[in-house]
């Protein structure tokens, strides 16, 4: 399907393929307030925790529309939803993989056995630097929460060894000096690092954009009401395509909306949101660990 994706992008077609992956917000809100991150700081729209209903409806509706992955985050914390592991193993259950983006400070010893039994496929922990970062965002020492990444794991390597962990680091001016040594510190404890660009989110419109955005073609976004967007970067659910209280996913990725958003693109008129995005270069992997790269050498010798 990513030719598909890939053949629909460069061809400049309004219309796209069936979406196979989904990002789903359990909530907006956050326990930290990150300076990279508009939730506690620009995000004007309402703050909620999504119903477990919904959470259904969307989940049987992307099964039947062909979804085989979904993120259950998109923008807040979504260890703060009270049935985190039940809107996860809903998914798993129906056959969808499911992962979680978190940074992690709101696991205990049980949430972390009940996360792994889920089902969950695959977990990313944010790492926002070292203890003076974690000091501007949040009042949980940074001890407490390595620690809790730590308990996590290893739970993981008892329970459910399958469970892919990736530790995520947004690139700033501050942490640049110090990326090296985070992935040094960090990547033995996980399958994949992943160094994520800066969004600027108070940046001036950019004036000189040329190309149009993939994620229009690719990936959906439901927010925690319902809303559908088209990417994440719309924190505030300015270029909504649809709801998933009433319509159906297929439909609306390409109903008149979403077309009209692929045409604006096409066309080099964005909106305003699209003009302000910087996210115009996919996040970049920058290591995988030896013991990744072992464990699937030995699995591909003995298969």
């Amino acid at each position: 399907m990513v030719n598909i994706y890939r053949f629909n992008f460069f061809l400049q077609r309004v219309t796209a393929a069936p979406p196979k992956y989904l990002w789903i917000e359990p909530t907006n809100k956050c326990n930290f307030n990150c300076d990279i991150c508009p939730v506690n700081s620009l995000m004007k729209r309402k703050k909620g925790f999504m119903e477990m209903g919904l959470f259904k409806r969307i989940v049987d509706n992307a099964r039947k529309n062909g979804i085989t992955g979904v993120t259950i985050t998109n923008w807040g914390e979504p260890l703060l939803h009270p049935k985190i592991v039940d809107l996860v193993e809903y998914a798993t259950k129906s056959e969808i993989k499911a992962r979680i983006v978190t940074n992690g400070s709101l696991l205990t010893d049980n949430k972390s056995k009940e996360l792994i039994q889920s089902g969950l496929d695959s977990i990313v922990f944010s790492i926002y630097g070292n203890e003076n970062d974690y000091k501007k965002r949040t009042n949980i020492p940074f001890e407490d929460i390595k620690n809790k990444w730590s308990t996590f794991i290893d739970i993981k390597n008892k329970l459910n060894p399958n469970i892919k962990i990736i530790f995520r680091t947004v690139e700033t001016d501050d942490n640049h000096p110090r990326l090296n040594k985070l992935i040094k510190e960090w990547s033995h404890l996980c399958d994949e690092y992943e160094v994520q660009q800066q969004t600027i989110f108070k940046a001036e419109l950019i004036d000189n954009r040329k190309l149009s955005c993939p994620s229009l073609w690719i990936c959906p976004v439901v927010l925690w009401d319902g809303r559908v967007v088209p990417c994440c970067v719309d924190y505030d659910g300015e270029l909504v395509v649809g709801d998933m209280n009433k319509d159906d996913l297929k439909n609306l990725w390409n109903d008149a909306l979403i077309k009209n958003l692929r045409k604006l693109h096409i066309k080099n008129r964005f909106p305003n949101r699209c003009l302000k995005c910087v996210e115009r270069v996919p996040s970049r992997f920058v290591g995988i660990t030896l013991r990744s790269i072992l464990k699937k050498a030995v699995k591909k010798i003995f298969s």
